[in-house]
């Protein structure tokens, strides 16, 4: 995590109130921070599972559909897109995106992404692929709501077995 994330987290810790259901949302807005971290410190930290779910969820989806919003706005960048796999400035997390994409398609990447690639970079990946924004979008979103609600309640009952 790189030192403003974690001084978000640390924050987090000592945060009361609509501050801290703040940083959740700024802390799942973050595509280097998954809800996979963001969900269980919060409910850890002491925060409200409804109110936490509800904050991560839309510091997830808002940035995303900003993105899908700005992506299908200039739809000359997709016919400009070339992707070469091969290339040394080729991340992992690409890399597996690509991997997941050939097999699953948008309905895969969409529910895998969340804990192995990141949302921002599945979605963004699809889109140069060629997918339509919409599309990617519906999945995105259905595939957040699904991991947001696992999540919590893995949480939630976590941190109650162990206190």
């Amino acid at each position: 995590m790189d030192p403003v994330s974690q001084s978000l987290v640390s924050q987090l810790n000592c945060a009361d109130g609509l501050w801290a259901y703040c940083l959740v949302f700024l802390l799942a807005a973050a595509p280097m921070i998954k809800i996979f971290i963001v969900i269980p410190v919060a409910i850890g930290a002491g925060l409200d599972p409804f109110s936490t779910a509800i904050s991560a969820f839309l510091g997830n989806i808002v940035p995303l559909y900003l993105g899908l919003l700005a992506y299908s706005k200039v739809t000359f960048f997709r016919e400009k897109f070339s992707l070469d796999l091969d290339g040394p400035d080729v991340s992992s997390k690409l890399k597996k995106t690509v991997i997941i994409w050939d097999k699953y398609g948008v309905p895969g990447l969409s529910l895998i992404s969340p804990g192995v690639t990141g949302t921002h970079v599945a979605a963004f990946t699809a889109l140069g692929f060629g997918a339509q924004a919409v599309r990617v979008g519906i999945w995105m979103f259905l595939s957040l709501l699904i991991w947001t609600i696992i999540l919590t309640i893995i949480s939630c009952y976590g941190w109650k077995l162990i206190l």
